[in-house]
């Protein structure tokens, strides 16, 4: 798992820049394929290990891993999502549309923890059969793309040979280190790009650490699928319910700032109780204290489309992408090798430092 996100998160870097900045001038629509496409490619090769390959299977894996990243994985499909977005929205409501979007990678992640959950539970190590449910949906996800998503802003250039230009990777850079019309905003791009990388730290932490964690526990894989099928639950209903809600009749009280205020806080007070948790009931109480801890990306994001023009909006989106998945490649190598260190006499160790962090981002954020 350690190598497999390393390798994800390392190659997916380059690729965020390039595909967050094609999207400025190729439109959203087809930058939005790219992973899809080569997440297929990743899936056909996990069908294939699974089937034909009775031992070096990890290298199979690893190739998946390459193709995902390669293509800016999930980081670089959430840019453009919100890209798009930014596009078709007001600043007004543009916090309450990405609060939603948020909320469906969420909902989308209860869906798979559990399916992953209940076919380990049925399939046995027939373990194609799960790759193929996630190429199918891959499948399905590119013909709506292509099929029914209209494009989102004009397409400046059609010429792809375009696309190979090592200018996207300057125009990104511009678009967040340049001097504006108001003193304020390059530094606030900058401090709410840190705000976001540390937000996803806690992401790193999860993936990387929570299962050994767990298992620490005397968890099995379901149990573990069931406990992030809830935790994505949670995280949905918090966005797509409490917040709109909040949002609708208290629009003067939830601006930006406090909606962040929730989101660092309940990070912070989850990964502590986490940390602390000794027992699977004190762990089934942490979604409860995480309620509003996916509440720091949405003003982040809602603030960073609101401080660049319009025509920046791929790269800046782009630019938080990358500054994530660097986020994400760090920390998994840096929390694998802590908690190996730490696990005989406090493995939470890593929950305690990433909620530490949390405040940090708060304070940075204010």
């Amino acid at each position: 798992m350690r190598y497999y996100l390393a390798i994800l998160y390392f190659l997916a870097i380059l690729p965020c820049l390039y595909v967050g900045s094609w999207s400025d001038h190729f439109g959203r629509r087809k930058p939005l394929c790219i992973p899809f496409i080569f997440s297929i490619f990743a899936s056909v090769s996990l069908v294939f290990a699974s089937v034909f390959v009775s031992s070096d299977i990890m290298a199979f894996v690893f190739l998946a891993a390459g193709f995902s990243g390669i293509s800016g994985g999930t980081m670089s499909l959430t840019a453009n999502c919100f890209g798009y977005i930014s596009d078709i929205t007001s600043e007004l409501n543009r916090t309450k549309r990405i609060i939603v979007l948020e909320a469906m990678l969420f909902l989308g992640g209860f869906c798979g923890f559990n399916l992953a959950g209940l076919l380990l539970s049925n399939i046995g190590k027939d373990l194609q059969y799960a790759f193929l449910v996630t190429l199918a949906l891959y499948i399905v996800s590119l013909i709506y793309i292509f099929c029914f998503l209209c494009e989102s802003r004009e397409v400046k250039t059609a010429d792809w040979r375009y696309a190979i230009k090592l200018d996207h990777f300057r125009k990104v850079m511009k678009t967040v280190f340049q001097k504006r019309d108001s003193a304020y905003k390059r530094p606030k791009i900058l401090l709410l790009m840190i705000c976001g990388m540390i937000s996803v730290i806690a992401i790193a932490a999860q993936t990387s650490i929570l299962f050994p964690f767990l298992k620490n526990l005397g968890w099995e894989s379901s149990l573990y699928g069931y406990y992030s099928g809830l935790m994505n639950l949670v995280n949905g209903i918090s966005l797509v319910v409490i917040l709109p809600l909040a949002c609708k009749y208290l629009p003067h009280f939830f601006s930006d700032a406090i909606i962040a205020i929730f989101g660092f806080c309940s990070k912070a007070a989850g990964l502590l109780l986490l940390g602390f948790s000794t027992s699977t009931a004190l762990v089934f109480v942490t979604p409860i204290v995480f309620l509003f801890n996916e509440f720091t990306m949405p003003p982040i994001r809602s603030l960073l489309s609101k401080l660049v023009n319009d025509d920046e909006k791929g790269r800046i989106f782009a630019f938080l992408s990358a500054c994530q998945n660097v986020a994400q490649f760090f920390g998994t190598l840096a929390f694998t090798s802590l908690f190996a260190e730490t696990v005989n006499w406090f493995p939470g160790t890593c929950f305690e430092i990433v909620a530490l962090m949390q405040i940090i981002a708060l304070l940075l954020f204010l």
